[in-house]
């Protein structure tokens, strides 16, 4: 087990996984992607409810919008100046008609779609992985889950999350129809077991992501209705 440690034998096992996943992403590229957006407001409203009654954010925001209305009153008065000038405005509006005629132009311009930058809505049907690339990441994920629950891996196993093994959890949890159930099952067991080891470093995966997806592969998307599975 020392030996194996010095020849940094789970990060090859990391990586060899990664190159396995990598090559299925080529044939189901789907991944789960979960918005924050809805997590930050809510995390801005909190912070909104907790200081609505503070005198010095009251007074602040009076100010704002003191200088938002001068500054709407000195817009009002440049526009009547301009109203004045008739032939100052007929050349800002000639201006603003270049300007939007370039813009029309620029948008309709032909544009290269971007696969890479925009990822699949759904998994792509009809794909499954190889039977013997599957039983490579089934022993693979085994002995993931065994390291994680052995004290001799303790040093070695708290960093394991902060290389590519996150990411290739998250594919291989969102695919289930592609790994198939078995896989699918034991992705999640490294993540729970994972997370029982280290419960300090949880922030950490749910700042990766990884949780979401776990969460949203749970309930949201069809569970594998297998017995290994539901049990």
């Amino acid at each position: 087990m020392a030996s194996f440690q010095t020849h940094t034998g789970l990060n090859t096992f990391i990586a060899r996984l990664q190159s396995e996943v990598d090559t299925c992403r080529l044939h189901q590229p789907f991944q789960i992607t979960i918005e924050r957006n809805t997590q930050d407001r809510l995390t801005t409203a909190m912070e909104q409810a907790e200081t609505i009654h503070d005198p010095a954010l009251l007074e602040a925001q009076q100010q704002v919008d003191l200088e938002l209305q001068q500054q709407q009153d000195a817009v009002d008065a440049a526009a009547a100046a301009g109203a004045e000038r008739p032939d100052s405005s007929m050349e800002v509006d000639e201006q603003d008609a270049e300007q939007g005629q370039e813009e029309e132009e620029q948008s309709s311009s032909p544009k290269l779609p971007n696969t890479l930058s925009s990822p699949m809505s759904a998994p792509r049907p009809g794909v499954t992985c190889l039977p013997q690339r599957a039983a490579l990441l089934k022993s693979m994920l085994n002995f993931l889950k065994k390291a994680i629950q052995d004290p001799a891996f303790s040093d070695s196993i708290r960093h394991v999350m902060d290389g590519s093994l996150p990411n290739s959890l998250k594919h291989i949890i969102s695919n289930a129809e592609y790994y198939g159930p078995s896989l699918f099952l034991l992705a999640t067991d490294v993540v729970t077991a994972y997370v029982f080891q280290e419960p300090s470093l949880l922030s950490s995966l749910q700042d990766k992501g990884l949780t979401d997806v776990v969460l949203h592969a749970l309930l949201v998307k069809d569970v594998p209705a297998t017995r290994e599975v539901l049990a």
